[in-house]
């Protein structure tokens, strides 16, 4: 197992070889359907942010992963990053107020290691660890009877950012954390071989927050702007006014490290046997991708101009032709319904002709179809 340091040009070299924590789920979302949809999880609505063939072309080539965010995504990204020394000091003092003599030891730290011999793509960077005492446990919310003591070592801690309308399903009883963040925490003890973690979420109470009489929604940009500046001064009761923060433990889960086995043996396959990985239901991810490839070759993943004797250029022309028709068509049929509605629905409930009827809904519109 090796420790590199995060910022080095070791770093960013072994950044482009291995699959991080927050990687594992595009490989996941590509390889494993079936078994994440088993445990819950959304596969349209939850896409990765790192899709399986952007992850094929970096490890196999060593490719820059091109991201062109929105400004709201970049937002999103620079509250997580920001907020998350406010979210480790709030989980270390909320896990041992009361407990003075009985401190839980917590350890936030930058690393990134690597474990060839979990996986040859084994990698991640965990936000810290964290290690119980005597007499101290932590309660597995979704197993009640199930607790975690200092017997089975020290845990890895996963920070997280979250939006208000995430808040009352994770309030819930015996509801664990949710599964993408959960595959990412079970990878982490993986490969550094931890048999427990801990998931931190930080939310907005609020579905909106008023800041200097204005209301605004609790997830906008200004509004975490606001909260980063409050963070930078140390502002923390207000912080702790407007945000809630809710923690999970939990030991392993082999469900989800099968799933973690799975999605890495496969990619591996994939590697060797030179297939890309392709990814369909996702434009974002297929832009991305065209956007590495422009790095090798420009003329290819840009603008293509067609010649009339080109295949593709009659297929775009025929479309084209297509949508006209229909766009006339659409204009003719209106024309005689209109009519039919006009010598007929004044006084008659159907009409029944040689090949087709016609009859009223009760809202008045026509229901025209073939008599069989």
């Amino acid at each position: 197992m090796d420790n590199i340091k995060q910022g080095t040009d070791e770093w960013l070299a072994a950044k482009k070889q291995y699959i991080g924590g927050s990687e594992i789920y595009g490989l996941a979302h590509h390889y494993c359907k079936n078994e994440l949809e088993a445990i819950g999880i959304d596969l349209y609505k939850e896409k990765p942010f790192t899709s399986a063939q952007e992850l094929f072309l970096k490890v196999k080539f060593g490719f820059d992963l091109a991201r062109k965010d929105t400004a709201a995504m970049k937002s999103l990204l620079a509250f997580g990053n920001v907020m998350e020394d406010y979210v480790f000091k709030r989980l270390k003092g909320e896990l041992n107020a009361g407990y003075d003599n009985k401190q839980i030891k917590l350890e936030q730290k930058h690393d990134f290691v690597v474990n060839k011999d979990m996986h040859d793509y084994a990698c991640c960077s965990p936000d810290g660890y964290i290690d119980l005492v005597h007499d101290r446990s932590l309660q597995v919310r979704d197993l009640p009877n199930y607790s975690i003591n200092k017997d089975i070592g020290q845990g890895v801690i996963e920070l997280k950012t979250a939006r208000h309308d995430a808040l009352q399903g994770l309030l819930e009883e015996n509801v664990g954390a949710p599964a993408k963040y959960m595959l990412q925490n079970q990878y982490q003890m993986m490969v550094l071989g931890k048999k427990w973690g801990v998931i931190s979420i930080l939310l907005p109470r609020e579905k909106n927050i008023e800041i200097q009489d204005l209301e605004f929604p609790s997830d906008d940009p200004f509004v975490k702007g606001n909260m980063m500046q409050a963070m930078k001064y140390d502002e923390f009761e207000y912080l702790y006014q407007h945000y809630e923060l809710i923690t999970f433990a939990h030991p392993i889960y082999q469900q989800y490290q099968d799933i973690i086995n799975k999605s890495l043996k496969l990619f591996k396959e994939d590697i060797d046997n030179n297939k890309v990985p392709t990814v369909h239901d996702d434009y974002a991810a297929t832009a991305r991708v065209r956007d590495m490839m422009r790095q090798i070759k420009p003329e290819g993943f840009d603008i293509l101009e067609l010649e009339e004797t080109d295949e593709l250029d009659q297929l775009i022309n025929d479309r084209q032709e297509a949508q006209a028709l229909i766009a006339k068509n659409t204009d003719a049929k209106k024309e005689i319904e209109a009519e039919i509605m006009r010598r007929t629905k004044a006084k008659y409930s159907k009409v029944i002709g040689t090949e087709n009827k016609v009859s009223y809904s009760t809202k008045g519109s026509p229901i025209f179809t073939k008599i069989k």
